[in-house]
């Protein structure tokens, strides 16, 4: 044995705690979660699993009624595999109800005690029908076997005790973490080899107090801006925006970002597309108040065909769970441009699953609203 895995540990929450605007409160909540003995169900695990759970029920359900609707369009004797499938889907919406109801134990027994019915066995049945049926069955049942084996784990007894029993474990290695931070950032003082992340915690301690209020250094400063403005505000971490905030006016006023979450794809930095959500959640249009949102959709670069094909691909696939925000108004993308007459076309490239290796069976189609 070797202590990589440990190492490893300390290096990954280190990376972590150095994106939140103060290290050492970062650690401190961290080690205040594991050590707390509040119900696992009222913890921030319990509600990222169940969510994650939730959706993934979800999935198996849409995929379980897709093969319903064809089974239920075939004829005798084929149209046997509608029952088996109706049972599948009366176990799935007993889990979904669990999950709903936030029943982390109710959830984890109905998991584990999942599994499919079984198809009847027809002669001569193959057919385009019936392999759609068993692909879209093989596919929900995958999603099922992650529930018990990624997310609905443990009941919520064992959990506390495994989290009982980690507790001192956790916070030893939060100590390490902290040394490790002293000793590194002593070292690259030393060296002269700051990084941007040091300059970013540097100039914080200089303009705001742990405890979130601006320094005299803070006001000096910011009185010298009349204007702040934040491009590419989708990328923004915590304490970026929370040195946006000292560089500003005490009320924000001067403060402007300019984002857009469909971009939000690199998270450079831990860049957390939350910290824009929270924002377009709570300012409300212009002419309403303040602070305030603008939605900026002209789009001068393209004809208005390829904005057609743009807002229907991402009205489909986006929404609160996927992609963060619903592809509305504000997010829909509206002509700008004098084209002329000049309509231009949209084109979808399906990739298969398999990735890179499969592009040669890429599917391209043109794109008809």
């Amino acid at each position: 044995r070797t202590d990589r895995a440990a190492g490893a540990a300390v290096l990954a929450i280190h990376d972590f705690a150095r994106t939140p605007p103060h290290f050492g409160q970062a650690l401190e909540q961290l080690g205040r979660e594991w050590a707390s003995d509040a119900p696992f169900a009222s913890t921030r695990w319990a509600a990222v699993l169940l969510d994650e759970a939730a959706r993934a029920c979800g999935q198996a359900l849409r995929l379980t009624r897709a093969a319903l609707a064809v089974a239920e369009e075939l004829t005798a004797p084929l149209d046997k595999y509608a029952a088996p499938l109706k049972e599948d889907l009366e176990r799935m919406e007993c889990l979904e109800g669990a999950l709903a109801a936030r029943d982390w134990d109710s959830a984890v027994s109905l998991a584990a005690g999942f599994s499919q019915a079984r198809l009847p066995s027809i002669k001569n049945s193959a057919c385009l029908e019936t392999d759609q049926i068993k692909a879209l069955r093989k596919e929900a049942k995958s999603v099922m076997e992650r529930l018990p084996r990624d997310l609905l784990l443990c009941t919520a007894a064992e959990f506390e005790e495994d989290r009982r029993r980690a507790a001192p474990l956790v916070a030893t290695l939060l100590r390490a973490t902290a040394d490790f931070e002293r000793t590194f950032f002593a070292a690259r003082v030393e060296e002269k080899t700051l990084d941007f992340s040091d300059f970013e915690h540097l100039a914080l301690r200089l303009l705001q107090s742990e405890d979130g209020t601006r320094t005299p250094l803070a006001e000096t400063v910011s009185a010298g801006f009349d204007v702040v403005m934040v491009d590419e505000y989708q990328d923004t971490n915590a304490l970026q925006d929370a040195l946006y905030h000292c560089l500003a006016r005490p009320n924000g006023s001067n403060l402007f970002f300019v984002g857009d979450l469909k971009q939000s794809i690199y998270r450079f930095r831990q860049a957390d597309p939350q910290v824009f959500l929270d924002k377009l959640a709570a300012f409300v249009p212009l002419d309403q108040g303040w602070p305030a949102r603008l939605a900026l959709d002209a789009n001068f670069r393209s004809a208005p065909g390829v904005i057609r094909g743009i807002n229907y691909c991402f009205a489909t696939l986006m929404s609160p769970r996927l992609g963060g925000v619903e592809y509305g108004d504000g997010q829909r993308l509206v002509p700008g441009a004098d084209t002329q007459g000049f309509e231009g076309s949209c084109e979808i490239q399906a990739v298969p699953a398999a990735g890179p290796a499969a592009l040669s069976s890429v599917r391209r189609s043109p794109f008809h609203e």
